[in-house]
């Protein structure tokens, strides 16, 4: 008895349906005859855009993904702070009397080093090179001053050539 009421229930609402749809369309205008209605008339005529429920569609997609990977990923927690170092140990400072390249660095991080030991290797061209410049300027100098000597005592025999420079230094081993 339940189950006839019930199919009778579905048949009657599926009639209304089809009747609802076949009576809408044959009332339905055209596009042009619905631009020359009143406002009110024209706005309940015109069918509704499909947009508006295609974007409702796409954000309801949206937020299910969202919640899905909420649910389902893994964050990793990172929190950034601004600090300073500080070493527990005593710490030295190592510098260079004159600036120039590091050719090797010849002991490791925590390496005990005795004294004397070399613990870096600096190329020497530059320096090198300035060696070379001022040994130039000094002999010209050495020069320039026999010859003004000689200048003032007003005898040209008097003037005598400075002596050779000395060889330059031997470099250490390391």
């Amino acid at each position: 008895m339940a189950a006839e009421a019930l199919r009778r229930a579905f048949a009657v609402a599926g009639e209304a349906i089809r009747s609802e749809r076949e009576a809408g369309a044959a009332l339905r205008r055209h596009r042009d005859e619905v631009e020359f209605l009143p406002a009110a008339l024209e706005v309940m005529e015109t069918p509704i855009s499909p947009a508006g429920r295609a974007l409702a569609w796409a954000l309801m997609g949206l937020f299910a993904i969202a919640l899905a990977w909420s649910i389902i990923g893994e964050v990793d927690v990172v929190a950034s702070a601004q600090g300073k170092i500080v070493p527990t140990g005593r710490t030295k400072v190592v510098q260079p009397l004159e600036a120039g390249v590091v050719r090797a660095i010849d002991v490791e991080d925590g390496q005990r080093v005795t004294a004397g030991q070399p613990l870096i290797e600096l190329d020497p061209t530059q320096t090198a090179a300035d060696e070379t410049n001022l040994t130039q300027q000094l002999i010209t100098n050495q020069v320039e001053a026999a010859r003004w000597a000689a200048l003032v005592v007003a005898d040209p025999a008097a003037f005598t050539p400075p002596p050779s420079p000395r060889p330059p230094r031997p470099r250490p081993p390391w």
